[in-house]
């Protein structure tokens, strides 16, 4: 699961790239930014005002913009914001991707995630995670279109 995360930003971001990162991201998504190399900014907890004022300060610094979140955050267990973050990305053309490795199992009508939670409105790019927390086995994913 670990390596899931950490290669799907490993494998979509470049040098020239703006990684925008929640400040509480998983120690995958931080390992996945430092062997991509690309520029790696992190936003306040859940703030995507200061996420927006970042990619203003950075605006013609960066090829794509990537913006990571959590669906449930490990370090505090907070929710991401997963309608601004999908707004904020639209409004810059980015990518974004949801770790939803401490979602899946515990968050939506059903278990099934941030995505479920947000009733499927606000849909990831990508969508990273575990099979080793909730459902109790091993490995990890990725899913995109």
């Amino acid at each position: 699961g670990y390596l899931a995360c950490m290669s799907a930003l490993a494998g979509i971001a470049r040098k020239q790239d703006l990684l925008l990162m929640d400040k509480l991201s998983h120690a995958s998504l931080k390992a996945g930014s430092k062997l991509c190399g690309a520029q790696t900014k992190y936003f306040k907890h859940n703030d995507f005002e200061d996420a927006e004022k970042i990619i203003k300060e950075m605006k013609g610094k960066y090829g794509k913009l990537i913006l990571v979140i959590e669906g449930v955050y490990s370090m505090d267990g907070d929710v991401g914001f997963l309608d601004k973050a999908r707004a904020l990305a639209d409004k810059y053309q980015g990518i974004l991707v949801l770790d939803e490795a401490h979602s899946i199992g515990t968050v939506g009508k059903t278990g099934r995630g941030t995505e479920e939670l947000y009733d499927y409105k606000h849909r990831a790019d990508i969508i990273c995670g575990t099979f080793t927390k909730s459902i109790s086995s091993v490995g990890g994913y990725i899913c995109c279109n």
